[in-house]
Order: structure tokens, then sequence, then C-alpha cells
């Protein structure tokens, strides 16, 4: 038997609720027409039998998301909160998010494009965007193609969760049996992909520290030069030492992309109080420029150092090889 945990999102009035009743196939959750009915995230627990197999199936039906809505934030809080405590490491255990849009609203915001992105790189989450409500199979087919050509990766699953009566005639649901065979019978490639893509991502981001601290470096080497040469000039080196390093540590910074902060000021003023105490031994030619020379490089390792945790720490880089070595294990796994 299967665990099947899913979130259900989307903007407000989409069919989510509608959804869960269908997959069901029972009245769980209260359905309305175009109004905020789920009025706080639900979660919904059945078993169920697809394909002649049990189903432990979980549907997460959350608030609907609207731009610049003041609920969004606590809505996420609860679906990460609910990711988080459904991910147990178990292969079996599929996680997924149906996206919810109206086929006939034709509009997918940049804010939703995001939102996806990140539950897609931040919780390794697939997903699949299901066009409710598509009782009209040309709008359905028109808002696919918008869709795949703002993103051609997505996978797109025209579904119309209930009969639908029109003056013509019934049209008959469908699209619920390809929506859970694709969830549970593919999801293990889809899976894969996501892990695939948040490993060529995070050796995208190693390799730009790779080649920022390959050029600190070099900067590191060309001021500690700079500073030798300074420092064999009896008594120059008081002065010109504080230059020195005031200029390599701009360049240190503009080698990470960030701008010198009151910090960074702050030790150059140290440095420059550590050079007046050390002043006598700069008035030696040749003993000083191999102290000058000394200190640039312990200041400049300890700066490159310095600015690559906080570069890290902001794009939130600092596990990165702890969490590529956890996704290459889990992707070994699944070929097994």
């Amino acid at each position: 038997m299967k665990n099947v945990n899913v979130v259900i999102m989307g903007k407000t009035g989409v069919g989510k609720s509608t959804l869960v009743n269908a997959v069901f196939k029972r009245k769980l959750a209260k359905t309305g027409v175009g109004a905020a009915i789920t009025i706080k995230n639900e979660k919904y627990n059945n078993r169920v039998y697809f394909r002649g197999q049990p189903i432990d199936l979980t549907l997460y039906d959350t608030v609907g998301l609207e731009i610049d809505s003041e609920k969004n934030h606590s809505t996420l809080l609860g679906i990460q909160s609910h990711i988080s405590n459904q991910v147990s490491g178990n292969l079996d255990d599929i996680n997924i998010i149906w996206y919810c849009i109206n086929s006939n609203s034709n509009r997918f915001e940049q804010y939703e494009d995001d939102l996806l992105k990140q539950l897609r790189y931040e919780y390794e989450i697939p997903y699949i965007i299901v066009l409710t409500q598509s009782w009209s199979r040309k709008s359905a087919q028109a808002l696919s193609q918008k869709l795949l050509s703002w993103n051609p990766n997505l996978i797109i699953i025209p579904i119309l969760a209930e009969d639908y009566e029109t003056d013509i005639g019934c049209k008959t649901a469908f699209g619920i049996d390809e929506l859970l065979s694709k969830s549970i019978y593919q999801y293990n490639d889809m899976k894969s992909e996501v892990l695939g893509d948040k490993i060529q991502i995070i050796e995208s981001q190693e390799k730009q520290y790779t080649q920022a601290r390959s050029r600190a470096s070099r900067i590191v080497d060309k001021y500690a030069d700079k500073a030798f040469k300074w420092g064999c000039v009896p008594f120059a080196s008081l002065f010109s030492l504080q230059i020195i390093y005031g200029k390599m540590v701009s360049e240190l910074a503009g080698a990470y992309g960030v701008s010198l902060s009151s910090d960074d000021k702050t030790t150059i003023g140290a440095l420059w109080a550590a050079v007046l105490v050390l002043s006598p031994i700069f008035a030696i030619p040749g003993v000083s420029g191999g102290v000058a020379k000394s200190m640039i490089e312990d200041e400049g390792k300890q700066f490159i150092n310095a600015t690559e945790r906080v570069v890290r720490s902001a794009n939130g880089a600092e596990d990165n090889q702890e969490i590529l070595e956890r996704i290459k294990h889990e992707l070994e796994n699944r070929k097994g």
C-alpha cells in the first residue's frame, strides 16, 4: 500500500474542494461557486482503491491564494509545516502538489510561478498543473499552450471533477484517473527530475563560489606583493599598509558581488591600530616587508572566509555539500 500525500493549491474559487470530493468519490469538503469556502487549510484522509491497489490518500486542501493577500503568508506556513511533517524519507511516501487553475480564466500570475519554483526547489516537491472546470476542451487547450510557452517543462492535466450540464447536453467528468495515475505511477520520474534540477542549481552555485575564491586569492596575492615592497621602505609601510588593505578588501568584496559594510570599515580601523603598535618593526628594512606581506595575506584570507560565509548564508547555501550528498544518495536509491 502506498501513502500518497497531496497538497492542493490555487486561487480562490478554482474548484479545489470539488476536486477533493471527486477524488474520494464522496462529499467531504464544502464547495461553492467563486467564493472562499475553504477558510483554513483542511486535511482529508481516506483509503481508496485505484487500479485494484489500496492507497492511503491524504489531500491537503489549502486556502485560496491571491496576489497581495494577507492570508497567503499564513497559508504558506501551514503548507510548509504540513510538507515538513509528511516527508519522512520513505520513498513510498509520495508528496506532490496539485496546483489548480480555472481553465476558463486564461491567467497564470508570475507570483504563482515563483511560488511553485520555491516549493519545488526548497522542499523538493514535484507539482502538476491541474486545469479545473475544463468543460471547454478548446479553452483548456489554449491555456495549456500559453502555460507551456511560459515553461515548456510543465506537466498539465485538464480535468472536469463532476458532470457539467449545458443547454446542449451533459459533459461527463474526466481527468481524475489520469491525475492519480500520473501522481502515483510517474511520481518517481518526476521526483528524480526535481532532485536532478536541484543538483544542477547547487553545482552551479558551487562553481560560482570557486571562481569567486580564485579571483579573491589573486587579489590577495597582488596586494601582498605590494605590501612587501612598501614594507621594505623604512617608515613608509606605517602609512601605506592602511591604503593597501583598504583597496584590497574593496576589490575582495567586489569579487563576491557585495558592498563594504560598517563592519568591514571597523576591521580596517582595527588593522590600522595594529599597525601603529607594530610601527617599530616596520621601520626595519627587509624584516618589515615580510611582516607586511604576512599581515595582508592573513587579513585577506580572513576577509575571504567571512565574505563567503555571509554570501552563502544569504543564498541559503551553507550546507550545499551535505545537501548534494543526500540528494545523490536518494537518486541512487530510486534507481535501485
